[in-house]
């Protein structure tokens, strides 16, 4: 069980860093520079989610709810103007 859970969060964090380097390639395209503030906020997003994958696939409350609280703060920091 504890295998099947590292495989899926992998695959989770696998799938979502390939929508990160589009977004950077995104940006690369317009010629347009990206803040190194930027690409820590969508690492963080990255690594919250792969938390909550794993925390769902090993059914450990706990963890998702960690990686739930951690990926809601990193969604709020930029409305609070703070990334």
């Amino acid at each position: 069980m504890k295998r099947v859970a590292v495989v899926l969060a992998l695959l989770v964090v696998a799938g979502l860093g390939l929508a990160l380097s589009g977004f950077l390639a995104d940006f690369a395209a317009l010629g347009t520079a990206v803040s190194p503030a930027l690409i820590v906020h969508r690492v963080a997003l990255l690594a919250a989610r792969g938390v909550v994958a794993t925390g769902r696939a090993a059914a450990d409350r706990p963890v998702a709810v960690a990686g739930l609280l951690a990926w809601a703060v990193g969604l709020a920091l930029p409305l609070a103007d703070v990334i």
